[in-house]
């Protein structure tokens, strides 16, 4: 029995001593859970964010401006555990610091968010390595603002801008001489240095190309049999001004097969002004004077003197905005060598050539300017006779007028057909005296002479065909007889 109460009795003991802990430790228990979690929430933390920011330069053949961005390169504990990735045996993250000469680039945002602290360091770690390949410290030439390329050094602008100075310099040749040159760059230009994408970082050579033209883009055409610069222009939907622009060493009114145009009208991302004064040596064109004669035949001429060109020195104050003039104001001029006159004796007597046209015109007055055969490239059909407009034209013989009306080459014209075959016709009149179909005699008046349709001055414009077959009209005037009435 005593044993038995013993028993009961530790029992109850040990439930005392189990409900004692139970509420004693449950409070602490809690607490420790609540401390562990704190724990645990401080050892993954609150990730930032880094940001690296750059600077992209866009296509500079869409005029487009370069700006700067920030890109994400992942996640990390703090500052400290960022930086201490640079302790990376890489030279190449040296790009990265704050203090080589780029203002701060490395920028830390809150996330939020929570995750397992080597995934965390690894994938930074991965993303850095990945960004640090494709970037690259550069130094950035603004203009206005606006950053316009980038080259690995500050030298290295400063070579280009050089270089583009020397390229709006003027030399002088010859006798010229420069004076007071002054070139500057008139837009606001600076420089600082920082990260870019490596296929943003340009040579000098392109650089400079980049900055005269305002893009790198290039576009050519090779001129063709044919070809004429209005039509290229229409071709291209440019101007004749812009694909002269485009080509200033052209002379763009006598292009040639095989001539290479450039198709990009420069648009320079600095503007350079060039102001100088120089002293050049120029021409003074010579008068002519002309003694006519009638003892020499109109194609003869005889020189009695011969011209000289004078010699004047010119003193020129010139601006120019990229190479092109702005202003131009002449300072002084002074004769050094003064013009000597050309003088020249000519006949007026006309030819036994000019004598044949009395045929068809009045006597001692028609003068032959174009004879018959190939002319500018084409096969001129008959001869030109210069007479002033209103002159009476005469049909050469007797016969039946074909047509008489307007053509656009010939202007107004007349068309008779002769006895054995023998057609002629008169152009470029006036007025038109005949009709279709009327019966003319030799030496009748049909028309008055003119400048109508295409023509370079008042003049006949005389052919002769036998039976469709067309005939040197001199020649033929040379061996027919005028006196016979079958003309």
């Amino acid at each position: 029995m005593q044993e038995i109460s013993h028993i009961r009795h530790n029992r109850l003991i040990f439930l005392f001593l189990f409900s004692f802990i139970v509420l004693l430790g449950t409070p602490l228990f809690f607490k420790l859970s609540a401390s562990t979690k704190d724990s645990n929430r401080n050892l993954a933390g609150s990730g930032y964010g880094v940001s690296i920011r750059t600077t992209h330069l866009s296509d500079a053949s869409l005029q487009e401006h370069g700006s700067e961005v920030s890109a994400t390169i992942g996640i990390a504990r703090d500052r400290e555990h960022f930086y201490s990735l640079r302790s990376f045996p890489d030279d190449r993250y040296r790009g990265l610091a704050q203090d080589d000469g780029i203002r701060p680039i490395v920028q830390f945002s809150d996330t939020g968010i929570t995750d397992n602290l080597f995934a965390l360091h690894a994938g930074l770690k991965e993303s850095l390595s990945s960004f640090v390949a494709s970037h690259q410290k550069a130094c950035l030439l603004s203009v206005n603002g606006t950053a316009v390329i980038a080259l690995l050094t500050e030298e290295s602008i400063d070579h280009v801008l050089a270089d583009l100075v020397r390229h709006y310099t003027p030399k002088a040749g010859g006798e010229e001489k420069i004076e007071s040159l002054e070139v500057s760059i008139k837009d606001h230009i600076e420089k600082r240095f920082a990260l870019v994408a490596k296929s943003q970082v340009l040579f000098p050579e392109k650089a400079l190309a980049l900055l005269l033209k305002g893009t790198t883009q290039e576009k050519h055409y090779t001129v063709v049999g044919g070809d004429t610069v209005w039509e290229i222009a229409k071709r291209f939907r440019m101007s004749v001004e812009d694909i002269e622009r485009a080509n200033p060493n052209i002379d763009i009114e006598r292009i040639y097969v095989g001539d290479i145009l450039n198709l990009i009208v420069p648009k320079p991302l600095l503007r350079v002004e060039t102001r100088y004064v120089y002293t050049s040596t120029q021409l003074i064109p010579h008068t002519t004077v002309v003694h006519w004669d009638n003892t020499l035949y109109r194609t003869q001429s005889i020189l009695e003197q011969s011209g000289v060109f004078g010699k004047k020195r010119v003193t020129t104050r010139v601006t120019l905005s990229n190479g092109t003039p702005s202003s131009t104001e002449v300072l002084n001029e002074e004769i050094t060598h003064q013009p000597i006159t050309r003088v020249m004796r000519k006949g007026t007597r006309r030819t036994a050539d000019d004598e044949l046209t009395v045929a068809f015109l009045p006597a001692d007055l028609g003068i032959i300017t174009s004879f018959y055969g190939m002319r500018w490239g084409r096969l001129h059909r008959g001869i030109d006779v210069g007479v002033p407009p209103g002159t009476p034209v005469y049909a050469i013989r007797s016969g039946r007028v074909l047509s008489s009306g307007f053509r656009r080459r010939l202007g107004k014209f007349v068309h008779i057909k002769h006895a054995g075959g023998l057609e002629s016709l008169y152009g470029h009149n006036s007025d038109l005296l005949v009709t279709g179909g009327d019966t003319v005699r030799k030496g009748q008046m049909i028309a008055r002479s003119g400048n109508s349709g295409y023509s370079t001055g008042p003049h006949v414009h005389f052919e002769v065909h036998d039976r469709e077959k067309l005939l040197d009209p001199v020649f033929f005037l040379r061996t027919e007889s005028v006196g016979s009435e079958d003309w």
